[in-house]
Order: C-alpha cells, then structure tokens, then sequence
C-alpha cells in the first residue's frame, strides 16, 4: 500500500528487521514502530508499573476501554498517516532527534502544548492534510480524551492512596489534564525527575 519508494524509505527509516515485522501487517503497526524506535524499551514506565501492580495485586482499571484505544488508532494511524509520516521523514537521524527532543522536553516539564507539534503539522499538511483535519486528530487523540477523563479521575481520587498513570502529552498545556483539574480546584504539584 506504501508504493515502492515510500517502501523503501520505510525500510530505511526503520531497518530491515522492523519492516520485515511490519510488512503485510496493518498500517498503525507500521506507525507506531516508526514512532517507537528510540524509546528505551526496557525502561518502559508502564511495563515497569504493571509488573509491580501485578506482583503487589493491587487492583487496577482503565480509563479507557481497550477497544475504544484500539479502535482509536486503527481510525487515526490508517494507511494515509502512515504515508505522511514516511514521506515527512527525511531520514534516521530525523527520527532519533526528534524522539530524544520530546523525551527531554518531557523530562524537563517544557512541552506546553500537547498534540502535534509544528513539525509534526506541517508534515501532515505537506501530505494533504488540511488544518481542520489535523486539529481533528488533536482533539480524537488528546484534548477529547482529557477531558472525558476528568470526571473519571475525580471520582478515582475520592479514594485514598490511588495513582493514575497517563501518557506524557496529555499533562501540559491550556487542555491537559494538570490545567482541567486546576480549573476544578485541584492542586498539583510537579515533582521532577532525578
């Protein structure tokens, strides 16, 4: 579905192994190795969180439905995001860079504007997309879901001693979580990696 030269940039962007995975399976697979290629998959937060909870047997819930996700993503990471992010992609080195910059701007608490950034938009753009579909995007992958989750977490929170975990872009910015339950009299407080 990639056309041979988006293939082989594909290839390229990703290596032999990890395209050969991905090869004749659906595109948000494709997408999402793309956007996992730096991340140090053995200090992934999440496994870590999920392996003490299971060993603790603490009882845990979603805020989201697992198909509502995988439905999610199957809408949004389709085979026309795939071919954006190929084409946008001019090489490895592009990939590493941006990854470790969002994982730095993470760490540092100075990512203020959740969702794409304006690479990102322009990447999109340069493939056909239009503003008002890619703030679509935004709003189905991010703002949407922050804002559904709020009654959710305030309810959680009436309990003593929960911890929720939330992927990192959905904290900053006017529509993240920290800013919604501000706005609804809760106190945050940011404590900083070592």
């Amino acid at each position: 579905q990639l056309g041979r030269d988006l293939w082989e940039r594909y290839r390229k962007l990703v290596g032999r192994a990890n395209a050969a995975n991905t090869e004749n399976g659906p595109a948000p697979g494709a997408v999402i190795t793309m956007m996992a290629m730096y991340e140090n998959k053995f200090a992934a937060l999440d496994t870590e969180i999920e392996q003490v909870v299971l060993k603790a047997k603490i009882p845990t819930q979603g805020l989201e439905s697992s198909k509502f996700q995988r439905d999610l993503i199957y809408e949004l990471l389709d085979i026309r995001m795939l071919k954006a992010v190929v084409a946008g992609t001019p090489d490895r080195a592009t990939l590493e860079t941006e990854s470790f910059k969002d994982l730095k701007e993470y760490c540092e608490g100075s990512s203020n504007s959740p969702g794409m950034d304006e690479r990102a938009r322009k990447q999109l753009r340069d493939a056909g997309y239009s503003d008002p579909e890619i703030d679509r995007i935004d709003e189905k992958l991010v703002h949407g879901r922050n804002a559904d989750w709020i009654p959710k977490l305030e309810a959680l929170f009436a309990a003593p001693g929960v911890f929720v975990a939330v992927g990192a872009g959905h904290l900053d910015g006017a529509r993240g979580v920290i800013k919604l339950l501000q706005a609804r009299g809760w106190k945050i407080e940011r404590i900083p990696p070592n």
